[in-house]
């Protein structure tokens, strides 16, 4: 049982006098590096994201948040209350829409210097200049946790941890005006995700322990309405999605996890700002070496703090707050996202982070470091930022190579617009169904390239743009319709090139005939072009003939087998380019065009 007179607890938790620092035209060194720091990195990071674009969940908002009643902006996603985020995209579609994503990456970016800059004041009125400014480095170049940095989407965790650090700062003046600016805090984090909840069961614990009972209204008050807003709409959708998941009693099942999930989660975080993180540039669930360090620096972390607070006579109720929102972080992930998430998860990893750089702060607060223990330190945050940025190259690396393959699917869609079926999902990850995409892209612009920029996407993406294809226009050879086998009464395919045979015109047709033997390590094939809106009848002579094709892309697709003959059609879309069908082994056909 922990208990703390009143005057104790005061003179825990005040900020003590900052001392006099250096000046630089007026302005303190330390700001100055602060500010040179942000500006650097920030435009690194934006410049890492280039080529991205919106991803998974953002399309849920662009396809199905864009209606104006109240449960446009109340309705859960993914459990959390998103009112100021999605508020953000909405202001965001109306102002800049969907050409550019450089816009939304920007947000998500001072976002995160903000929280940084709210982690550096923190800690500067417990620990003095150098050892803020390391903190809010760790911070800032906190690679391990780049899905919530580099995915704009994750601007709600950003501004809840950031509204949370906020209200602790204004708890910190112990004033009325410093309360009311807590409560209004809080407000904004429960308002913006989920992780708002256990922020605010932290700062509940600290009113508690420090204020009179009649403070408690710094809490209640934003956890009134979001106690409402939860009986309204997220209790039974809480309820279906772990229904969905297969949990048979989903709550004991969470409980069940959540003491080593807590654990792992807390030697991720130390692992992570260590720069002991590995490479996390997936979503695979690849723990990297998190679980091969963590374990061995929660052990020292935890014997320093037995030692620390031996030392203070007691725990700070800083510290427990802290302590509170990161077990209650830890313990609600468990419960609602472990089945399908990880302690070392990057977005996860932010969060743990900041709790982590706060509760060092107020527990190293009063210690005297050497000069030579500090310089230790330095080179050691240092160390720790430059080995993460390894992991914020991979984290980028992913987001432009999934954003490359948006904008192929995408594009695909556009080239097959007057074909493709509404209900056709372009992107199932991101559900992005052709119907709603295209509503979408009248109201508020689309990411997709134009056909004349394909030919210039990577290799990946433009063999993606023909599967799209291929799916969306059935582009594969079907049985000929009765007396369509002998018809020829098209424009002739266009020759390609020939493999171990010869191609000769004939009429509307033609033909191939194979030599009596293909060059070494070659099968007799020939190669047509067929333009969009055209269809040909395959007269196979000897043997099936297999069809391959491409349009965009450097590989050939295999998309069936004629045996006798079939036909081959494929339909007029927006794009100009032909198709390069290559058909074979054969030892000989006939390709006649159709009208």
């Amino acid at each position: 049982m922990i208990s703390l007179s009143t005057a104790r607890a005061a003179r825990l938790t005040r900020s003590p006098e900052a001392p006099a620092a250096p000046r630089l035209w007026g302005i303190p060194v330390v700001w100055a590096a602060l500010a040179a720091l942000l500006l650097i990195v920030g435009a690194w990071l934006l410049h890492l994201g280039s080529g991205s674009t919106f991803w998974v969940d953002e399309w849920s908002w662009i396809l199905h948040r864009r209606g104006n009643d109240l449960g446009t902006f109340l309705r859960p996603h993914n459990d959390h209350l998103s009112l100021v985020p999605l508020a953000i995209y909405r202001v965001m579609f109306a102002t800049v829409g969907l050409d550019h994503y450089g816009p939304y990456r920007l947000l998500s970016i001072l976002a995160h210097c903000g929280c940084v800059v709210l982690v550096f004041v923190y800690a500067r009125r417990r620990l003095g200049d150098l050892l803020a400014l390391a903190a809010a480095a760790s911070l800032l170049l906190l690679g391990p946790a780049w899905q919530n940095i580099l995915w704009p989407f994750q601007i709600a965790w950003l501004l809840s941890v950031g509204a949370g650090v906020g209200a602790l700062l204004a708890l910190d003046r112990r004033d009325r005006r410093g309360d009311a600016g807590a409560s209004g805090l809080l407000a904004l984090s429960l308002a913006s995700s989920g992780v708002g909840v256990p922020i605010a069961l932290g700062v509940l614990v600290e009113v508690l322990l420090t204020r009179p009972w009649r403070r408690l209204w710094i809490v209640v008050a934003p956890l009134i309405p979001y106690a409402v807003w939860w009986q309204l709409y997220e209790k039974s959708t809480w309820a279906g999605h772990e229904k969905a998941a297969g949990l048979a009693h989903p709550l004991l099942d969470g409980l069940w996890r959540a003491p080593s999930f807590a654990v792992a989660s807390a030697a991720s975080a130390l692992a992570a700002l260590a720069g002991l993180g590995g490479d996390t540039g997936d979503l695979a669930g690849d723990p990297g070496t998190f679980l091969l360090f963590g374990p061995v620096l929660l052990a020292a972390a935890a014997a320093a703090l037995v030692w620390r607070l031996r030392r203070l006579g007691g725990v700070p109720p800083r510290v427990l707050a802290l302590g509170t929102m990161a077990l209650a972080f830890w313990v609600s992930t468990a419960v609602t996202r472990g089945y399908v998430g990880d302690p070392y998860t990057s977005r996860y990893l932010y969060i743990s982070g900041v709790l982590v750089l706060l509760a060092a702060a107020d527990l190293a607060r009063g210690l005297r470091l050497s000069d030579r223990v500090m310089a230790g330190l330095v080179v050691a945050v240092t160390a720790a930022c430059m080995s993460n940025v390894q992991a914020y190259l991979n984290g980028a690396t992913f987001f432009v190579r999934q954003g490359e393959l948006t904008r192929a699917g995408l594009s695909a869609l556009d080239v097959a617009r007057d074909v493709v079926k509404p209900s056709f999902d372009a992107d199932p990850l991101s559900g992005i169904p052709a119907g709603s995409y295209f509503a979408a892209e009248r109201a508020i612009g689309t990411p997709a390239l134009p056909p004349a920029a394909l030919p210039f996407l990577s290799s990946r993406a433009r063999q993606h743009v023909d599967s799209e294809l291929i799916a969306i226009e059935a582009v594969a050879p079907r049985p000929p319709a009765p007396g369509q086998a002998q018809a020829a009464a098209g424009p002739r395919p266009a020759v390609g090139s020939a493999t171990g045979g010869t191609l000769t015109a004939d009429g509307s047709c033609v033909v191939f005939r194979a030599a009596g033997a293909a060059p070494a390590g070659a099968q007799a094939s020939a190669d047509l072009l067929l333009a969009p809106g055209h269809a040909a009848v395959i007269r196979a002579r000897g043997g099936p003939v297999g069809v391959a094709v491409r349009r965009y892309g450097d590989d050939l697709q295999n998309v069936g087998t004629v045996r006798t003959s079939g036909v081959l059609a494929v339909p007029r879309d927006r794009a100009p380019a032909p198709w390069r069908v290559r058909l074979g082994p054969t030892a000989g056909l006939a390709v006649c065009g159709l009208g």
